[in-house]
């Protein structure tokens, strides 16, 4: 999914026309910042592992945006597993640079 790509490549600007673009659209965004790709990493994963402190303080900012401070969207956001298990709170302290 480009929106995992681009979060790999750490291009902010690509994700936040990807954001523009699935408001723009109506898409569920919600479903955009948990979604996984096929290693069951969500974007937040990513950006954690990588490090990449502006990147996981703009979906922070998304959520927010979007209203998605309900528990059960903010909790599946910070608590998701990849395949292995980890959660972003994991995999940036013990996998991210």
């Amino acid at each position: 999914m480009a929106w995992h790509r681009a979060a790999v490549k750490g291009r902010l600007e690509a994700l936040d026309t990807l954001w523009s673009c699935a408001k723009k659209t109506e898409l569920n965004t919600a479903e955009l910042l948990l979604s996984e790709n096929y290693k069951g990493f969500t974007a937040l994963h990513i950006a954690a592992g990588e490090n990449n402190v502006e990147m996981l303080k703009q979906f922070w900012v998304w959520a927010e945006e979007e209203q998605l401070k309900r528990n059960d969207v903010m909790k599946k956001l910070l608590l998701a597993k990849n395949k292995q298990g980890h959660t972003v709170w994991q995999y940036a302290a013990g996998g991210g640079k």
